[in-house]
């Protein structure tokens, strides 16, 4: 509920285990209180989650966008998810949807105005694909990048990286914040993942735009996906790494369990707990492991405990159940970047005019731990936020049914290996 974490004696522990909190001395039973970890009875510990629940509903979220300028992408990657949708089209010449889909974002973004105040620079916009930064659509995408700098908003983008180096200069022009880029594992292990359409590698390439990218001082993010294929291969990736870039604050690899093997199915998913323990033994052998960040779930509530953050209590799993809104160049609008041409995942359209389905919306930002029945006696509710949504819609199932994660053991695998170090 509050992210603290206390250490206390063996002693205590027994007595705490025991539930024979009479037995405690006044100091350590007054801390427990004091803490909230303790109340005096179900109506006051009610009260304070009443409370709580009423704060996180009531916290307003700066909206926040997706651009899809394409679906189309120069490569080809086994576990796209994307491909599934079979939708290859490239945009047209026509760049009036550009304009109308700016228009529409300053429509939502007033809207959201009438709730509470912001600055137009806290809204951002996601450049995505697809591919957002194929060198044949350079045009279409840097005026893209304009239209967002004219209305005020700020943007990143997420790009296989392949093409990078010719969107430099548009990009720091434009004062892009981020860039997230994929590297799933050194040369010969990205090169069998992430390849072009003539079945070539990317690995080179991707370099060697990183390297551009931070010698002009920009922002790098990288994702490395991880499965069965690829896990254990990561001290190699850290190794190269380092010997090519060095310890640089504007490069921050991350590693990421997949969750979904898009076209290759689900046979290379690896387990989160069993991932956590195979990071674990890799942390123990090779110190380089320390590069990467790694994001599990539960992950930022850890970094509550061992790095002393500010605990970001969740009352919705995420931004798609919030204020996110994804605008492709062919006029629809979805709520979750998993869904994006998916007819299912469809909440509007825009073009002359911005039309929302308010009921679609609804259902989406509806989504969260009072809504949910099972969520509300959950003692990880404030970890989770109900679960995610898109795999619910996607499995067929009730929308309004939670999707649990098995936080206990994920919690108990990551405070082994925090505790390890």
């Amino acid at each position: 509920m509050s992210g603290a974490c206390d250490i206390i004696d063996k002693s205590t522990y027994q007595v705490i285990s025991r539930r024979k909190f009479e037995a405690l001395d006044g100091t350590a039973l007054k801390c427990l209180f004091d803490r909230k970890y303790l109340f005096q009875n179900q109506k006051k510990f009610q009260k304070e989650v009443a409370l709580i629940d009423e704060v996180l509903a009531s916290k307003k979220v700066v909206p926040n966008f997706l651009i899809i300028p394409t679906y189309r992408c120069n490569l080809s990657c086994g576990y796209c998810f994307e491909a599934a949708y079979k939708i290859t089209e490239n945009m047209s010449s026509n760049i009036e949807w550009i304009e109308q889909c700016l228009n529409s974002i300053d429509e939502i973004v007033t809207q959201s105005k009438k709730d509470f105040d912001f600055n137009d620079k806290d809204v951002y916009i996601t450049l995505m694909g697809g591919e957002p930064l194929l060198a044949q659509n350079y045009e279409q995408v840097s005026e893209i990048m304009n239209q967002i700098t004219n209305h005020g908003y700020s943007f990143n983008v997420i790009t296989n990286g392949t093409d990078l180096d010719v969107y430099l200069d548009e990009l720091i022009r434009f004062e892009c914040q981020s860039i997230q880029i994929t590297l799933d594992g050194s040369k010969e292990i990205h090169d069998n993942r992430r390849i072009y359409k003539n079945g070539n590698g990317s690995y080179e390439k991707i370099f060697q735009n990183i390297e551009l990218a931070l010698s002009r001082n920009l922002k790098i993010y990288l994702r490395v996906n991880l499965d069965k294929d690829n896990l254990v291969d990561l001290p190699n990736l850290a190794k190269e790494l380092l010997d090519y870039f060095g310890e640089n604050d504007n490069l921050v690899p991350y590693v990421y369990p997949m969750q979904d093997g898009g076209c290759l199915g689900d046979g290379g998913i690896i387990d989160e707990i069993v991932c956590i323990e195979e990071i674990q033994l890799l942390n123990e052998k090779h110190p380089q492991m320390a590069l990467f960040d790694k994001k599990f779930h539960a992950s930022s509530f850890m970094d509550t405990v061992f790095q002393n953050q500010q605990f970001e209590m969740k009352f919705r799993n995420c931004s798609a159940t919030n204020n996110q809104y994804i605008f492709d160049y062919k006029g629809n609008i979805y709520k979750c970047w998993f869904g994006i041409g998916n007819a299912n995942f469809k909440i509007g359209t825009y073009g002359k005019a911005l039309s929302l389905n308010r009921q679609q919306d609804a259902l989406w930002k509806n989504r969260n731990i009072k809504t949910l029945t099972k969520c509300q006696s959950c003692k990880y509710r404030y970890i989770c936020g109900g679960g995610c949504l898109s795999h619910v819609m996607t499995s067929a199932d009730d929308a309004k049914k939670e999707r649990c994660i098995d936080f206990y053991q994920i919690i108990k695998a990551q405070l082994k290996g925090r505790l390890a170090k």
